[in-house]
Order: structure tokens, then sequence, then C-alpha cells
């Protein structure tokens, strides 16, 4: 099993200085629909996508429909630096998705826990009353286990988390 850590087993990007917010903001953006124009490639921006289905969903709502992420990725000229600071603005005030924030707030208040106090042993990533690794990765592992089916991780990553990730995994296993 390949999982490439950063947006998939940990909501944060160290490396290109992503807080936990701007990653579930810009998760979002992949799974927020909206409808565009038809125009040249190249008078084409981001201003021109328009939000065409009111919850976040995996599949597309309405004919046509095609995500924030991928519209900008692949049918704009919008540069990457550009692209980020609008995923990560997301649901900000004043954002594109601004009306999405209410299930940003949902998704991080999924990754808090609570009862465990801070302790000298404990890693500075732990410490942040957060989730490091998303527990539903846990699960799966655990599944697998019960289930006795073999297999292998490979954690992949451009960043220097994987320190912190395989730290995480050896202390649950």
């Amino acid at each position: 099993l390949h999982f490439d850590i950063n947006k998939s087993i940990i909501m944060t990007d160290a490396v290109s200085g992503r807080s936990m917010d701007q990653t579930l903001s810009s998760l979002l953006t992949e799974c927020t629909w909206g409808k565009c124009e038809e125009k040249p490639m190249s008078e084409r921006s981001a201003a021109d996508w328009v939000i065409c289905h009111p919850v976040p969903t995996t599949s597309p709502p309405i004919v046509g429909s095609i995500t924030l992420s991928t519209y900008l990725e692949d049918y704009t000229e919008v540069d990457k630096a550009e692209q980020r600071r609008i995923k990560r603005g997301f649901t900000d005030s004043g954002g594109m998705g601004h009306c999405f924030l209410p299930y940003q707030e949902q998704l991080a208040e999924a990754l808090k826990f609570e009862g465990v106090t801070r302790t000298d042993k404990q890693p500075d990533y732990l410490s942040a009353g957060c989730y490091h690794i998303i527990p539903s990765f846990f699960r799966l592992v655990e599944f697998l286990a019960e289930k006795n089916i073999n297999f292998n991780i490979l954690f992949r990553t451009f960043g220097n988390d994987i320190t912190n990730v395989c730290e995480e995994f050896n202390m649950f296993c």
C-alpha cells in the first residue's frame, strides 16, 4: 500500500508551511463543484469558476461541473503559486468558497482529540490537541491485521515529515 503523506494521512505540510486549516481548505477545492463558461485557455481565470452545488461531494453532482482544483490545474494557465494561494484561502473570508467554511470546521473538529494531557515523553507534533496521522489510517491497518491480510506500507513524501510519521506509526504498532 502506497501512501502519499501530505493531504492523505496527515493534514499539514511543514515543508511548504501549510497549516491544518489551509490543508483542509485545499482539500475542499477537490470536492466542491462549479461551472465555467467556455473560453480559450489563455483567457480563463479562477474567477470564471462559479459554485453550482452547495455541498462537498466526491462525484460530480451536475453534468458538466468541475472541481475548483481540477479547473485551476487543468483548464487554466493560472500559475502554481497563485493556485496554492487560492486553494489555501478557499474558505477564508472573501475566498471563493467561504460558504464551505462550516464543512472545513466540521473536518477540523473531527481531527481533534480530548482527554489527553501533554507529557514530556510526547512528541511535539502530538501536543496540539489534534491527530497527526488521521485515525482512519490506523483503522485500515487494524482491519487488515484482523482479516490476516498480508500487506506492506510505503510512505511517500517530498518533505521531511517522514520521521514523525514513521515514529508515530511505530508507536501505534
